[in-house]
């Protein structure tokens, strides 16, 4: 069966290999990242490497309109939502040790705000529209 997978927060690390491997299964894959600039090329190399099919977007987890447009401009592309990968980077907050309340902030708004939206919003898509 083929899946419509995003993976949030695809960039040269982790995110390319999680997107590489279902992409490597024949799946839909939505790249979603803040800045283009790597996940355009990359789609366009996972597009011609594998049998997936694949799209980037620009998408800021942290701004629910943006995933509210993402998600919409995905289903009408791939259907619904099957499986979504949260991997979004932890920006400018070093870990517990870090006592910078803005980078706590930033972190929390990114990592555990931005995961319920976009799966929230993805989830919504296979419950209320249907798959397809």
């Amino acid at each position: 069966m083929t899946r419509t997978v995003v993976v949030g927060g695809t960039g040269p690390t982790i995110g390319e290999s999680v997107a590489r491997r279902f992409a490597s299964e024949g799946d839909r894959v939505a790249l979603w990242a803040r800045s283009e600039s790597f996940t355009e090329e990359f789609a366009a190399d996972l597009q011609s490497e594998t049998p997936g099919d694949v799209i980037a977007q620009r998408v800021d987890v942290t701004e629910p309109d943006a995933v509210a447009s993402a998600v919409e401009e995905l289903h009408e592309t791939f259907g619904s939502v099957d499986v979504y990968v949260h991997n979004t980077p932890v920006p400018n907050w070093s870990g517990p040790s870090d006592d910078d309340p803005e980078a706590l902030r930033t972190t929390v708004e990114t990592v555990e705000y931005g995961l319920g939206s976009s799966s929230t919003r993805c989830s919504r898509t296979y419950w209320t529209v249907g798959r397809r």
